[in-house]
């Protein structure tokens, strides 16, 4: 019976200590239960693959520029080498003659002493030269051969002045300005020369002029040749350079005299160049020269040439100043 009771009693101390821990677990400290996962739903579709990705647009190349063969223009006064089939240019343009001779303008809206002699060549003297104004015009009249004519072309006939066929009434009719793809126009220029020694009075004086290209002038050539324009109211010839090409042009141009009087008498020398020119062409230079250095025959531009010539670069539209 005692052993009966004791085993009871172990029994229920043992379900006592089995709910205690229970409670101080949350009652599970002694109950897991492990389950396998349940396999994912089987879907009824039949999934649908990765697109292929797309290629990449191709690519435009950008047009290449043929290279040009270049057919090169040589260089001259007025531009550098150029390519004849594409435009480039290359390089300088050829040095003007008048730079390379080592020649120098003279100051232009101001007077600048001039020396030259009496009319008679036995005495210097000196005046007072001046570039008074600077204009371009498309036509001049002019009176050749006892009428007006309105000039117009350059001058293709070399031996005008002598040629005894010559005929002014076809050669100088009124043209066209338009030579080759070139259009040229009349520069003209004004010069005055002012004399108030008693000598220049007395005795008369001289003014020695012409003409040359700042880009293609020639010392060696005869002065006569070389300098171009000639007497008074006398229509010349007159070379310029111009893009590479040498071009045969006339010159007109007229002289007449003044006095004035002031404190004492002012003769005044007037001279007005008309030069047939390629528009814009910047190298007509009018030249005042000492008499005194030509000699009786074979001077070259250069022999008459000095320290005192005046060099006048017809390119400043727009100066004008009188006396």
């Amino acid at each position: 019976m005692k052993r009966f009771i004791t085993f009871t009693l172990i029994v229920m101390l043992v379900i006592a200590m089995t709910l205690t821990l229970s409670a101080c677990d949350g009652g599970n400290a002694f109950i897991e239960t492990e389950t396998t996962p349940e396999p994912p739903p089987i879907s009824e579709t039949t999934p649908t693959p990765d697109p292929t990705p797309e290629p990449p647009p191709e690519s435009t190349p950008e047009p290449v520029e043929p290279v040009c063969e270049h057919t090169w223009q040589e260089a001259n006064f007025q531009q550098p080498r150029m390519c004849l089939e594409c435009g480039e240019t290359d390089g300088e343009r050829v040095t003007a003659r008048f730079a390379e001779y080592g020649l120098t303008l003279s100051p232009q809206g101001s007077p600048v002493p001039y020396i030259t002699t009496t009319h008679n060549r036995d005495a210097e003297i000196e005046g007072l030269a001046i570039f008074n104004s600077f204009s371009t015009v498309d036509y001049i009249n002019v009176n050749i051969g006892g009428g007006f004519r309105s000039l117009g072309e350059p001058i293709q006939h070399e031996n005008w002045r002598t040629d005894p066929d010559f005929d002014a009434d076809d050669f100088f009719g009124e043209g066209s300005n338009r030579i080759g793809n070139i259009d040229w126009e009349w520069q003209v220029i004004h010069f005055q020369v002012n004399f108030t020694c008693d000598m220049s009075y007395n005795e008369g004086w001289l003014v020695t002029h012409g003409i040359i290209d700042y880009y293609s002038i020639d010392l060696s050539l005869s002065a006569d040749e070389g300098l171009g324009a000639g007497m008074s109211g006398a229509m010349r010839t007159f070379r310029l350079n111009y893009n590479g090409n040498e071009y045969e042009t006339y010159v007109f141009h007229t002289f007449e005299v003044d006095y004035v009087w002031r404190e004492n008498v002012t003769q005044v020398a007037t001279f007005v160049y008309h030069v047939f020119v390629p528009v814009g062409f910047d190298g007509v230079v009018i030249t005042f020269i000492n008499p005194a250095n030509f000699t009786d025959g074979g001077a070259t531009v250069s022999d008459v040439f000095d320290e005192n010539t005046l060099f006048f670069r017809a390119r400043n539209p727009g100066i004008v100043l009188n006396w």
